[in-house]
């Protein structure tokens, strides 16, 4: 047994030192001495192995061994081999995908650009070109160009545009056609066929257009809004009026569109205070009334005019704000009522209707009735009746309505309530 120990330990020696020295084996480019080299014909005899302990020859390990390092270095090679591939074809994929952002990117900017065509296009000023210099000028556009008649104009030459619609600066969709007036020549200096072109701002547009035939001119027509004319009427003309024009010269008249009418905001269905549906309806005179209700105090509960309807900018427009629930009033052993007949002025040519709102001497809203036409009003007068009235007086305020159904003009009544 200490033999085989022996024997045990000199090989670990053996195998420890083999380590230390098989690379510079490798850097002297001498893998096997001529003793170590093995062959096909080499074989293993008793003497090779011990067949007692079952010990490795030492030729036959130290070749396992170094065979062993040189698979490793091969490893290590081929690691490193993939290692650079993969780290190439990462940039590659990199530079790829920047590419590809950048097409991305140049494609959502011209699809921008696109859009942006698409929303409109402006239009130029033709004022004081021939056709054919305007049509020049429309070139690639989208726009298009007709000739709606001729005028004189003592400052803008024979054959020059005086004026357009739409007007310059307009922003309008692709393939709107302008149309254009045509100078036919200054008018002064000759009296042949020569006509004086009324005035007729203001006029009606029926009226205006028969004045204005009636002197041998054509009559063609814009339209816009106008806060200040009212809807059908000549807001201006071109030529001007009470200026020198010839028999056949067309007129263009602007006519009034009326005030540009604007959308009712909801204020009553979407729990706005007070604060907020004012500053919704910041277009629109306000005014205000209370009223208890289940929502919660301060909240608006109401509206005169109705939510997405078209109105007038500056129209009036009463708002209900909630007090609250009601609270419990003082107990009484007397309880009132009111039956009244409430008549109709005595000028009615511009009265359309009324609202009613019926108060209690503590201003608390105990009755409305709203929208009341003339002709609920009969010949006897409109009858308002209210029951279990717990104060003795109050007062009616009637909102008259004017024939567009905007407020004319308030009257407050004070009444006393009787007894039930």
């Amino acid at each position: 047994m200490s033999e085989k120990k022996n024997k045990s330990l000199r090989r670990q020696e053996d195998v420890r030192l083999l380590d230390e020295e098989v690379f510079e084996e490798f850097e002297d480019e001498e893998d096997f001495s001529e003793s170590d080299n093995f062959s096909a014909d080499d074989s293993f005899d008793d003497d090779d192995i011990d067949d007692e302990d079952g010990d490795i020859n030492p030729k036959m390990e130290k070749a396992i061994t170094i065979m062993g390092i040189a698979a490793g270095v091969v490893i290590i090679i081929i690691i490193i081999y993939l290692c650079i591939t993969l780290a190439g074809g990462m940039k590659s994929n990199k530079n790829n995908s920047s590419n590809t952002e950048t097409t991305k990117t140049e494609t959502q900017t011209g699809d921008s650009q696109s859009t942006q065509i698409k929303d409109g296009v402006v239009v130029p000023s033709l004022t004081g070109k021939t056709m054919d210099q305007a049509k020049q000028e429309l070139n690639g556009t989208g726009l298009g160009i007709r000739q709606a008649g001729t005028a004189s104009s003592d400052t803008v030459e024979k054959g020059q545009i005086i004026s357009q619609d739409p007007a310059d600066g307009k922003t309008v969709e692709k393939n709107t056609t302008i149309e254009v007036i045509i100078s036919s020549g200054s008018a002064a200096g000759t009296s042949e066929n020569t006509v004086e072109i009324p005035n007729v701002v203001g006029q009606s547009e029926t009226d205006a257009s028969a004045a204005l035939t009636a002197k041998g001119f054509q009559v063609t027509k814009t339209t816009s809004y106008s806060s200040s004319v009212a809807e059908g009427y000549v807001i201006s003309q071109t030529p001007n009026g009470d200026t020198q024009g010839k028999e056949g010269d067309t007129i263009t008249l602007e006519i009034s569109l009326g005030s540009e009418k604007i959308t009712v905001p909801d204020v009553s269905t979407s729990y706005k205070s007070e604060e907020q549906a004012k500053e919704l309806l910041s277009q629109f005179n306000v005014s205000t009334v209370t009223k208890y209700s289940d929502t919660d105090a301060g909240i608006v509960i109401g509206q005169s005019l109705a939510a997405e309807t078209q109105a007038d900018p500056g129209a009036s427009i009463t708002i209900t704000v909630s007090l609250g629930p009601e609270p419990a009033q003082q107990i009484t052993t007397k309880t009132y009522k009111l039956n009244v007949s409430l008549q109709l002025p005595s000028d009615t040519s511009n009265i359309s209707g009324a609202d009613i709102v019926l108060y209690d001497d503590q201003g608390n809203v105990l009755q409305t009735w709203y929208g009341k036409t003339i002709a609920d009003f009969g010949t006897g007068g409109l009858i308002l009746t209210k029951t279990g009235i717990l104060s003795d007086s109050g007062k009616i305020v009637v909102t008259w309505l004017d024939l567009n159904g905007n407020d004319l003009k308030d009257q407050t009544i004070d009444v006393q309530f009787q007894e039930e």
